[in-house]
């Protein structure tokens, strides 16, 4: 008789974990989360207290609205950035040797991988058709990397130049 109910419980645990696991499987990819990664929301950008840096200066205009702030695992500050029509972008900025690639981001894996420099700044922008496009480069100890998971044609490309010639942290 013990056995029998130690059986029936292990049943209904095994089928309640089977259940969530369709549930979590039949959701639209974008309902599902992005990542594992911890996140912390904040209204400034400034991430003295938890990661000992802040980011002092990226570009804002009628076309580039900043969204969100998230500092990432306590090293790695997220900006979202509505780019107008209709897109986003998200800025990561970390301590040099720190920084955490999104998902999907594998450099290996992209069509077309350029290198070219903006006010004397190294950059490398990886980008595929129709897929996420990145932006990376270091500047004053700090690693930054924009990417936009659905680019528009050239989109990457045009803010370029806004991005690596504004962004800019310091150690707090």
């Amino acid at each position: 008789m013990m056995i029998s109910v130690w059986v029936t419980a292990a049943l209904v645990v095994v089928a309640a974990v089977t259940a969530g696991v369709i549930v979590w499987l039949a959701l639209p990819e974008a309902e599902q989360p992005r990542s594992r990664e911890r996140r912390a929301e904040y209204e400034h950008p400034d991430f003295a207290d938890a990661a000992g840096f802040a980011v002092t200066a990226y570009p804002e205009s009628d076309i580039i609205l900043q969204e969100r702030i998230w500092l990432i695992e306590d090293e790695v500050a997220e900006l979202d950035f509505t780019i107008v029509p209709g897109r986003s972008a998200r800025l990561r900025v970390a301590r040099q040797e720190k920084m955490r690639r999104p998902n999907g981001f594998d450099p290996k894996a992209f069509e077309s991988v350029e290198q070219y420099q903006i006010d004397g700044v190294p950059v490398t922008h990886y980008q595929s058709a129709g897929r996420m496009g990145v932006l990376t480069w270091s500047r004053d100890g700090f690693d930054c990397l924009l990417y936009a998971e659905d680019p528009e044609m050239n989109m990457l490309a045009g803010l370029a130049v806004p991005f690596v010639s504004t962004v800019r942290a310091e150690q707090r």
